[in-house]
């Protein structure tokens, strides 16, 4: 089974209005079944959303005193409360990550996007771009190097429909079907004038004619354009004497006609902020289990980024499925946004527990409708026969993007897909309208440009808020641009956390070197080796935490990824290594959540004819696997389904075999 593989680091969310997420869920009661006692309701508006116009009455008693006010380029602000509490505000990160989902021809608006970003300032600083099918060839484009008018041009005068046409048997033969799909096109064109419904139908006929195509000339247009724009940003952007060696490299590569690949583009990003590292999903054709992938440099490292694109863009029934060799094995892929059209690091890879403090640096631009929370009530006898014709949980798994989109709605763009030109959302009208006109992308592109302006005028007005309960934790949560901003304007304020911090970093400094190079390592030989970290913090289980949070995190070096491995199903008696040992659990646990919500949970709700009873099941333990911090309350909240899961189409109140059971014994932790 090839592993579900993810890239990008998971950030933290956080908005102004701060709303409890339990409580938007709609309530679901059992009629069909005694389950255990939290079944009778499973679902329940708890709370309301905080309403964060009321502002509370201080008393002189209770005004909190400003340690440091708008400091830094993101004016980071710290309020201490009589009761110690301290508050921390700051404006919101550069935008660092973008996000294109999958929308066919809708993907016209992008150039849009694009423009709003370079005449904004923000291109720049975007490190990385994630992709899905249309999405993917963007972003193939844009980190590449291509401009924002650059790629509009390409766009407004780019022919899909020629370009995807299956261009085997003789030339004759080719001759021929291409002036019936282009006499399809036309007729009905005309039609459309007076029935605007039939005007799109020429296009998607002539689109279905050419069924299973392996669209060879897309994938060479693709590589052309991305070739060319490395080169020329190599030729106009001379590479520092650091990295002169990797970039005649690629370019000796490149001027042969070789590919550019994901490799190439870290590689060149880490000196040139025009090339912008990229992620492509694709969905892995398993058989009986299609699963997610992600094309990344650490995934794919050598593949064509173009030849990713396409894959990504493998629309179901209209390409074939192509065949490709990556480290994982040979195998047919399929369409990313049959698995996710949404490709949002926060969406497909779980959060981190190293991160204290919310870092909503992505902007995601979908064609989907954020504005409401999904209720995810099951499906009915076609989004069965989708699933069974995709050959893939098309529902359960676009039920699951939906709800963790509606989370982070506040880093969402939805592209403005109605206006003066018509109506471009429908499947024929949007998604499958590839002869659509220069009016109709312009008028797109217009209003996307506008979209994603008012995005970011919004965005420079907010602020992140949260509150920790002294300073020396508000003061440890900060990362170090911020915290080195706070320091260069209050020394005196961050002296002893500046200490601490910087022994802190050079001991795991030194913890690290040891690891590397050291073969056996026990948990006594560990435990003397964190013997410094342990007389730094003093059993002070605010510094224990920030200790342990800097080993776990994912920047660090993979050494001292041994130390969760040494402590697995051992004892120690060092605090470091404790308060290690409980937080590497939590993230054990949250990642097996994030799985077994994925793979259990959502199919089984998703399944024809599901039962109330069931429903009601599968709302309990999907709360109970959000909430659980330990493998004790993750293992107890997958047996409470594996005992209640009832038969769907049977007599029996047990059923003799069933692959939601059988999933939820097999995601259990060992203990």
């Amino acid at each position: 089974m090839h592993p579900n593989v993810v890239v990008p680091k998971v950030r933290r969310r956080s908005v102004d209005k701060p709303v409890d997420e339990a409580s938007k869920r709609p309530s679901v009661k059992s009629t069909a079944h005694a389950l255990l006692d939290g079944l009778k309701s499973a679902r329940t508006i708890s709370r309301a959303p905080v309403e964060s116009s009321r502002t509370p009455v201080l008393t002189p008693s209770a005004t909190p005193q400003v340690l440091a006010r708008a400091v830094g380029p993101r004016e980071l602000t710290l309020e201490q409360r009589p009761n110690g509490k301290t508050r921390i505000s700051v404006k919101y990160p550069a935008i660092e990550q973008l996000v294109l989902s999958g929308g066919g021809a809708k993907g016209a608006a992008y150039p849009g996007a694009v423009l709003a970003l370079e005449e904004g300032g923000i291109m720049p600083a975007i490190k990385n771009i994630a992709g899905s099918s249309a999405g993917a060839i963007t972003a193939a484009l844009i980190a590449s190097g291509v401009s924002g008018s650059q790629f509009k041009d390409l766009s407004n005068r780019m022919d899909f429909l020629d370009l995807v046409r299956d261009r085997v048997g003789s030339p004759q033969l080719q001759i021929i079907r291409h002036v019936y799909e282009d006499t399809l096109k036309e007729t009905f064109a005309k039609v459309g004038r007076h029935v605007p419904f039939a005007r799109n139908i020429g296009s998607s006929l002539a689109l279905l004619s050419n069924m299973r195509t392996e669209a060879p000339a897309l994938e060479k247009l693709l590589k052309d354009e991305t070739r060319t724009s490395v080169l020329k940003h190599i030729a106009t952007h001379p590479a520092t004497t650091d990295h002169h060696p990797v970039i005649d490299e690629i370019r000796h590569k490149l001027e042969a006609g070789g590919d550019v690949t994901f490799s190439d583009l870290r590689r060149l990003s880490q000196c040139n902020p025009a090339f912008k590292n990229l992620q492509c999903t694709g969905t892995l054709m398993e058989s009986h289990r299609p699963q997610l992938m992600v094309f990344s440099a650490d995934t794919t490292p050598d593949l064509s980024i173009a030849r990713a694109a396409c894959i990504s863009g493998a629309f179901p029934f209209v390409f074939a499925q192509p065949e490709e060799t990556t480290p994982f094995g040979t195998t047919r892929y399929q369409d990313g946004g049959v698995m996710l059209n949404v490709p949002a690091p926060e969406i497909f890879e779980p959060k981190s527990v190293s991160q204290t403090l919310p870092n909503p640096n992505s902007l995601v631009l979908t064609f989907m409708n954020v504005l409401q929370e999904s209720s995810s009530p099951g499906q009915g006898v076609l989004g069965a026969l989708k699933d069974s014709l995709v050959g893939a949980p098309v529902g359960a798994r676009h039920a699951l993007q939906s709800q963790l989109l509606w989370k982070m709605k506040e880093d969402v763009v939805q592209v403005p897909l109605k206006n003066e030109r018509g109506d471009f959302s429908g499947l024929l009208s949007g998604t499958l309208n590839f002869d659509m006109s220069l009016d109709d992308k312009l008028a797109l592109q217009r209003d996307l440009k506008q979209a994603v302006e008012n995005h970011l005028a919004a965005r420079r007005e907010k602020q992140i808020s949260i509150e920790l309960p002294s300073t020396e934790s508000a003061l440890l949560a900060l990362d170090d641009a911020q915290f080195d901003a706070l320091r260069a304007a209050h020394p005196d304020l961050t002296a002893a956390s500046y200490a601490f911090r910087t022994e802190v970093r050079n001991a795991i400094d030194r913890l690290s070197t040891v690891l590397r190079a050291q073969d056996n390592v026990t948990p006594d030989s560990l435990a003397q080796l964190v013997s410094p970290l342990d007389r730094l913090c003093r059993r002070d289980s605010v510094k224990l935490d920030y200790v342990a949070r800097q080993i776990l995190d994912p920047g660090q070096p993979k050494a001292l990824a041994r130390c969760v491995d040494v402590l697995r199903h051992a004892r120690t008696g060092s605090p470091v290594l404790q308060t290690l040992n409980v937080l590497s659990e939590q993230q054990d646990v949250v990642n097996a959540a994030h799985n077994a919500i994925r793979d259990i949970v959502y199919p089984a709700r998703f399944k024809l004819g599901q039962s109330a009873g069931n429903r009601a099941l599968l709302n309990l333990v999907e709360d109970r696997l959000t909430s659980a911090s330990t493998r004790d309350e993750y293992n107890a909240a997958l047996e409470t389904l594996a005992r209640n899961y009832k038969a769907r189409l049977s007599l029996r109140s047990t059923p003799l075999t069933s692959a939601t059971v059988e999933l939820a014994k097999a995601y259990r932790i060992p203990a």
